[in-house]
């Protein structure tokens, strides 16, 4: 397990894989220090005066709140539950949105993007950090995925990038080009290795272990979950499956372990009209939804986690906390 320390950082950044994450305070989490030539009496004045003009100590700073869910626009005109979900996204008015795959059905093409998930999550496309899915790449490798999203997509590395938002690092590693590359794996293991967060969690489309029926489990990321297990990730959102579920903590090979296990999600509700069907749930499945489409809110703190799944009603159908492990 990789030893841990927490960094000073507030707020959502991209870089590069493979670069050390930049440590970052923004406004509404500014830091106020008093001078060290002031008095404490002028250091308290300082800090009354920033709190009376609307700023907050990072210390205090309100953990962000992000929504995630893929598998999202439907061919044509977009449907109702994709109108339903990105409603209840900007209801929810999170600090960022984690799209994971298959953005545009039935094969990502940039006209399709424009005419059906511009119209409802495009709205959301300056905070949104995609990860692209099997039918984004359908169209000349994910030509009107990337075309679409633009800088957001990292397409110079290959669709796979980190960030952080607030206390968390992020990685959005990609499946859909088939199994990572050693060179994709090496990358994400050096960044996890400089990585000091104390809380991390990492996202792509094809879901390692689902207890689904139309696709099920899949192999592709094994080696990239192992990898993300040895260095102490806490959680995984995939989606491909066309439903909801939620896993216990698991360990390198998928199952159920008390300490320091990576909790799975899936989370394939973002819209598109066929839900799928869950079988019985496989080892270390907790909760699975079939019937319902939504988005699942996480809320980051520094030392944990807490998580929502949202039905498009607004009915909390899922719900818990977890402590990081890092």
């Amino acid at each position: 397990m990789l030893a841990r320390r927490r960094v000073r950082a507030d707020g959502q950044s991209d870089h590069r894989l493979g670069s050390e994450p930049p440590t970052i305070d923004h406004a509404g989490g500014i830091p106020i220090r008093p001078n060290r030539f002031l008095t404490s009496t002028a250091a308290t004045a300082l800090v009354v005066a920033g709190l009376l003009a609307g700023f907050t100590p990072a210390a205090t700073a309100r953990a962000p709140i992000i929504v995630a869910a893929g598998d999202i626009g439907c061919a044509g005109d977009p449907c109702q539950a994709q109108r339903q979900t990105a409603a209840l996204i900007r209801k929810i008015a999170p600090r960022a949105v984690i799209t994971l795959g298959d953005h545009q059905y039935p094969d990502g093409a940039y006209t399709d993007f424009l005419d059906s998930y511009h119209k409802t999550w495009g709205r959301f496309r300056r905070k949104t950090n995609p990860t692209p899915g099997n039918h984004d790449y359908s169209t000349q490798n994910g030509s009107g995925y990337y075309r679409y999203f633009g800088r957001r997509a990292h397409q110079n590395s290959g669709g796979t990038y980190t960030y952080n938002v607030g206390a968390w690092h992020m990685l959005s590693i990609n499946s859909a080009d088939g199994r990572p590359s050693s060179r994709v794996e090496d990358k994400v293991r050096r960044n996890l290795a400089r990585d000091r967060h104390r809380c991390e969690l990492a996202y792509w489309h094809h879901a390692t272990f689902s207890s689904g029926s139309e696709h099920g489990s899949d192999d592709r990321m094994r080696d990239v979950w192992r990898l993300l297990y040895n260095a102490g990730v806490d959680v995984v959102l995939a989606g491909h499956e066309h439903n909801y579920e939620r896993f216990a903590q698991l360990d390198a090979s998928g199952r159920p372990t008390v300490r320091n296990g990576i909790r799975a999600f899936t989370v394939g509700t973002g819209g598109i009209d066929d839900l799928y069907n869950l079988g019985s749930g496989i080892s270390g499945s907790q909760s699975r939804i079939d019937d319902r489409h939504g988005v699942l809110r996480m809320r980051l703190r520094a030392r944990a986690y807490a998580w929502k799944f949202i039905s498009v009603g607004g009915t909390v159908l899922d719900r818990g906390r977890t402590r990081c492990h890092g």
